[in-house]
């Protein structure tokens, strides 16, 4: 039961640090985009 729990942890904080270098990659995009309009 532990086991799987980890597991399932395991995998939603890999989600959530995707989603964060998702944010960031387009928060940075959207700063190199801003000046050129």
């Amino acid at each position: 039961m532990s086991t799987h729990y980890n597991n399932a942890k395991g995998v939603i904080s890999q989600i959530c640090v995707i989603c964060e270098m998702r944010k960031i990659a387009t928060e940075l995009t959207l700063q190199f985009i801003a000046p050129v309009h």
